[in-house]
């Protein structure tokens, strides 16, 4: 029965043709609780996989600590031509991803290889044995163009238990007092494509909870965030252990500080000067962070260590400020289902009495402080506090504010070549992959500050850099700028064709990515931003401009944009402004796009005609 499972795999995967990467045949998970301590994965999973795009769906991974261990584990790799190869647990791979702080974390996983198309099954079972905050989400399908044949995930809780869950792409659960089954057949897989909704919104997947239960001896209730922040505060307990020799230290660097924002400022200064990050995914080394002595001793920590250590210093300190947890990837929690498995990351909140603004400050990270990170901003987080959780709203920003402005003035000669002189300026969460941008050596600075730019250039030098990190002093609108300030050459800047020079109108432009096949999601675009060009050019002795492209004007759903070409005395200035909006549309509005961004595009790519007098 089981080969014929597999072959029934082949014939279909290879019936449906290239573009389908993999086929998961069956995906089958059970997880049983046995009590508030104690429950068992069981999964069997058969996999066909098409070609290398397909390799990650039957790459097996799991990840264990000392609450979870994987028990049980055999496979079988099914080769074309008939040859069948056994897997064993000794033939998987196993590394360390914890780091000492918190409770040890491991992965451990097999690549299967062979000739395409081979078949891989894994049967395997994970024990829970120190109590579980959440049950093992069920995702049968994890990369683009991977039909799922038949899915099921299993449920089964003591009677009484109960159980909250959300699933997306599952009919309603089968259930009755102890058991719940979601089951999806014949899943025909998504596609990857831009501006499309995150992944996470197409992908059948299901998460579930118990509403009372119990992690590493401590008890808790997820049924509301207020009891769950009761939980969490509860965890807090006993790792405030700060060495009297610190709070000593923190109280007199302090002490002639007239407000609690100065406070805050060197505060924050000390923790990312003192301390590094290290990576524990949130939960895996436990929800509860390492205590503040252990930071302090050995200056590092995950993003719980951290956060409680700066919550600690800023007490020291005389300032009050909330332990917080957040998810960074999806900015609200999905209706109706409250659970710690929701959150990933742990930041600290910091009430600004004087100024009546709250900060949000990044613990594994220096960033700007009052600065409210792409990753915070506009999303739902958690407050954690005595008086248990308490949801709440960071306040976004507007489009306008998230923008790039490029000066560039442009010695233009007559053999074509030409040097440039050039101002970037960054704002708000664009400025976030820029922050350490002194730091990097002089290749790094020049191979990103030419990325995207439509000419080859020579003899980089970064003349200036400017930025206003530390110059928040409590205004709630206030945003990180960074201006760069550079200057280089171009042998082959224009194309010269007799006694004209063809000048493109913006090479610094960044053309909007368009897909020329029919689109088969719909169209989201969450963040807008703007972008501001002005290029000047200095026109060559003896030449004069015979061309120039007309003026655009936009004004859609999409966004609005703006070209204008302007002839002064020897100079040509172009002036071009986008604002591209955030935006839901039907995949049916695709063409539409379309359109708005080819006219972008060809304004972009247009050309001003200079020819000699």
């Amino acid at each position: 029965m089981k080969r014929l499972t597999i072959l029934l795999g082949l014939l279909l995967s290879l019936h449906a043709g290239a573009q389908e990467h993999a086929v998961v045949v069956c995906d089958e998970e059970t997880f049983t609780m046995q009590s508030v301590a104690a429950g068992t994965l069981q999964v069997k999973r058969v996999v066909t996989v098409n070609d290398e795009h397909g390799l990650g769906e039957a790459t097996f991974s799991v990840l264990t600590n000392q609450s979870e261990a994987l028990s049980a584990f055999k496979g079988t790799l099914d080769l074309p031509g008939g040859k069948s190869l056994k897997i064993k647990k000794s033939d998987l791979q196993t590394v360390a991803i914890g780091s000492g702080l918190a409770e040890d974390g491991y992965l451990t996983g097999y690549v299967p290889s062979g000739r395409y198309p081979f078949t891989v099954t894994y049967e395997y079972s994970v024990q829970h044995r120190n109590g579980f905050a959440v049950f093992p989400a069920y995702s049968p399908v994890r990369t683009e163009k991977t039909r799922l044949q038949h899915g099921s995930y299993t449920l089964v809780v003591p009677a009484g238990t109960r159980v909250n869950y959300h699933a997306t792409g599952f009919d309603a659960p089968r259930t009755n007092a102890t058991t719940f089954v979601w089951t999806l057949d014949d899943y025909a897989g998504f596609t990857e494509e831009h501006l499309m909704p995150d992944v996470r919104a197409v992908v059948p997947h299901v998460q579930a909870s118990p509403e009372e239960f119990m992690y590493d001896g401590f008890s808790g209730q997820q049924y509301s965030w207020e009891a769950l922040g009761y939980w969490l505060n509860e965890l807090l307990a006993g790792t405030d252990d700060l060495p009297t020799e610190r709070i000593d230290e923190i109280a007199a660097l302090t002490a002639d500080c007239k407000t609690n924002l100065e406070k805050v400022k060197i505060v924050y200064d000390y923790l990312c000067n003192k301390t590094r990050y290290v990576s524990i995914q949130y939960g895996i080394g436990g929800f509860r962070p390492f205590p503040c002595s252990s930071v302090d001793k050995t200056g590092y920590g995950d993003c719980k260590a951290l956060g409680n250590y700066f919550r600690c210093l800023l007490q020291a300190a005389g300032v009050e400020s909330v332990y917080t947890v957040l998810n960074t990837r999806q900015a609200h929690p999905y209706p109706g289902y409250c659970s710690i498995g929701q959150h990933d990351h742990v930041m600290v909140a910091v009430p600004l009495k004087e100024t009546g603004d709250t900060l949000l400050v990044e613990c594994t990270h220096r960033l700007p402080l009052g600065y409210r990170p792409g990753h915070v901003a506009g999303h739902d987080i958690l407050l954690v506090t005595p008086h248990g959780g308490r949801m709440t709203a960071v306040p976004g920003y507007a489009d306008s504010l998230r923008r790039t402005d490029i000066r560039a003035a442009v010695q233009l000669r007559e053999d074509g070549s030409a040097h440039v002189t050039v101002t970037d300026e960054y704002h708000l969460d664009l400025v976030e992959s820029w922050l350490e941008f002194r730091n990097w050596d002089a290749d790094k600075q020049k191979n990103r500050l030419t990325a995207g730019i439509g000419f080859q250039p020579q003899d980089l030098a970064v003349t200036s850099v400017e930025d206003n990190f530390n110059s928040y002093d409590g205004e709630a609108s206030w945003c990180p700028v960074l201006k760069i300030g550079y200057e280089m050459d171009s042998r082959t800047f224009s194309r010269v064709t007799g006694t004209r020079l063809f000048i493109p109108v913006n090479l610094f432009a960044k053309r909007l990515y368009i897909q020329r096949s029919d689109r088969i999601n719909p169209l989201q675009n969450e963040e807008g931003h703007c972008s501001h060009d002005v290029v000047t050019y200095q026109l060559p002795a003896g030449y004069k401009v015979e061309s120039i492209p007309q003026p655009v004007r936009l004004d859609e759903g999409w966004g609005s944009f703006t070209s204008d070409i302007t002839i002064g005395d020897g100079t040509v200035t172009v002036d071009q402004f986008l604002h591209l909006k955030a935006f839901d549309a039907d995949r049916s509005r695709y063409p539409d796009y379309r359109s708005f961004a080819r006219t972008l595009n060809k304004a972009f790519d247009a050309s001003i005609v200079l020819v000699a007098e």
